[in-house]
Order: C-alpha cells, then sequence, then structure tokens
C-alpha cells in the first residue's frame, strides 16, 4: 500500500512530520518503543500500537498510562480550571498524592507564578506551556506535539522550542529518556530542533 508510511527514531531524538494524512510507524529498535498507525485509502484507522499493544480503541486514560503524552492543535485547556488545576489533570491516572513535578516549573517558571490564575485567563502562549507542562506532568515516554507553534507570539515560541530540545537531550525525571514526535507547519522551526523530518502532503 503506498499510503503506508515507515519511519524510525531514537531516544533523545526529535522527529518532526510536515503536511497532512501522513501514516506512521515511530520505533526505537534498542528499547522496543515504537508507535505506528495505518490509515485506509479513505482515511479511516486500520491499526494504532504503542509498544506493540493496540491503542485504537483504548481510552484517553490507557493511553496515558502506556506511556503517551499529547499537546493537542489549539492547546485545548481547561479554562474555568486554576493552572494547577490544570497540571494535576495530567497526573489524573495517578495516585491522589502524586504531586506535580518541580521540574515542570523549571521548564515553564511562568506557570509557578500563575498557579491559581485560571487557565482561560493566560495568554495564548501561556495556554500553550500550560499544555505542553499538563502533558509532561506523568512523565510520559513519548510526546506528541500537534502544531505547537500556532497562534504563539515569537518570543514564546523561542522558549517553547528550548525545552522541546532540552527534552530530547536529557529526558526527564533525571534523565528518563523521552521521544518527540512533532507535527508543524512552519520548516524552520522545525528544522533547527529535528534530527529527522519527512515532509508529507496528502500522505505521500
Amino acid at each position: 500500500d503506498p499510503r503506508k508510511k515507515a519511519f524510525e527514531m531514537q531516544f533523545f531524538q526529535i522527529y518532526d512530520r510536515f503536511g497532512q494524512d501522513a501514516n506512521g510507524i515511530w520505533t526505537d529498535p534498542s528499547r522496543g518503543v515504537k508507535i505506528a498507525w495505518f490509515l485506509d485509502p479513505d482515511g479511516n484507522n486500520l491499526s494504532i500500537t504503542l509498544d506493540g499493544k493496540p491503542i485504537h480503541n483504548a481510552a484517553p486514560y490507557d493511553r496515558a498510562r502506556a506511556g503517551m503524552g499529547f499537546v493537542p492543535q489549539g492547546r485545548e485547556i481547561f479554562g474555568r480550571l486554576t493552572v494547577q488545576e490544570n497540571l494535576l489533570m495530567g497526573l489524573a491516572y495517578r495516585p491522589g498524592s502524586t504531586p506535580i513535578p518541580p521540574e515542570l516549573f523549571e521548564l515553564f517558571p511562568i506557570l509557578k507564578q500563575f498557579l491559581n490564575r485560571r487557565g482561560g485567563d493566560l495568554s495564548g502562549g501561556q495556554q500553550q506551556q500550560l499544555a505542553i507542562a499538563r502533558a509532561l506532568a506523568a512523565g510520559p515516554k513519548l510526546l506528541i506535539l500537534d502544531e505547537p507553534t500556532e497562534g504563539i507570539q515569537p518570543s514564546i515560541i523561542k522558549d517553547i522550542g528550548r525545552v522541546i530540545r532540552m527534552l530530547a537531550d536529557r529526558g526527564m525525571n533525571g534523565g528518563q529518556p523521552m521521544a518527540i514526535v512533532l507535527v508543524e507547519q512552519f520548516y524552520d522551526f522545525a528544522a533547527e530542533l529535528a534530527d529527522q523530518y519527512l515532509v508529507m502532503e496528502r500522505g505521500e
């Protein structure tokens, strides 16, 4: 099937995907970490797996438990919840006593200042930082970011790029490896960060 694409990535690398309607496989051969999906010509999902386990029918919290962190396009934070409550949502499947990792505030210092501010009162760039921090709260081994620069001012884009590169270089939680899949339309931002990248158009 010409619409099926295969890619490989290592931990501590950033893989960037440009374009629309992409199919892919991301693997770490040495550790067996793998995310894969295939689409049929009509755009229907045939299968999605992470570490070889099917997750295409899994609930979002099961995907999070499997080690996937996802930052959606448009951020989708909870506007009526405070910054602290949004971060705790990223720990929803962990025991209730699990604290917010202090490392998040090292990555995004502004969030510590605004812990009690409602998410909807933050600027677009601050909301994006919150969305990334929420996805990182549980310490995922795979972080997927969908259009993280959309609608963000240049100074915040630089901060987000710095964090993405830092995560790829050192991981989290004392060096826990992290693979990153970055879906982005702005070439310069992606090319500066990515260890490998692929340009795709209509699945090709």
